[in-house]
């Protein structure tokens, strides 16, 4: 299967596939639940901290690390996939793997789907995009998202951002418009 963005590839591992684009790992698809070995292992760990998580809403799905180390770590929450890019998904869903349920998947731009969304336990940022050679995080991390996670958020909920230096004004800049 050829990813649909060309300067994405995908390249099978012992355990799965990585999906990788300009030389940046999006994600590990693992044919069972398990770490990652990463961030995203990170990312699974900090949606169990605080009261338990019903609802995950995780906007950048990739090809389902976040939701392979979450089973792994015995959690059982409905989890709200959103990602433009079908191909992780795909993927898995050929595989047949049924540990992602209970599971949503909803193959749409993260802001417009959000809107429309209902409240959630964690909501997770870990979309990126292709940018001159790069994968950046896109404009709405910065300046919209805060704003609609506190709209999505159940009143104990928490919002995990996976950053990357932003294009402009620096990381103390790009920390204080996401907090």
């Amino acid at each position: 299967m050829t990813p649909p963005d060309s300067t994405t590839s995908l390249r099978r591992t012992r355990r799965g596939w990585r999906l990788s684009q300009h030389g940046t790992v999006l994600s590990e698809v693992l044919l069972q639940p398990g770490p990652t070995h990463s961030v995203f292992d990170v990312l699974a760990a900090a949606c169990l901290i605080g009261p338990t998580a019903h609802d995950i809403a995780l906007l950048g799905f990739g090809g389902g690390s976040v939701v392979a180390a979450l089973r792994a770590l015995g959690c059982s929450a409905r989890v709200h996939a959103v990602d433009l890019d079908p191909t992780g998904r795909n993927l898995l869903h050929q595989a047949g793997a049924s540990w992602l349920e209970p599971f949503h998947w909803h193959p749409r731009d993260a802001v417009d789907w959000l809107r429309s969304a209902g409240q959630f336990d964690v909501i997770v940022d870990d979309l990126s995009i292709p940018r001159h050679g790069d994968v950046v995080k896109p404009d709405a991390t910065w300046n919209i998202l805060p704003d609609l996670f506190v709209h999505h958020l159940k009143p104990e909920g928490r919002a995990l951002f996976n950053l990357l230096r932003p294009a402009r004004g620096g990381w103390i800049r790009g920390v204080q418009q996401v907090c």
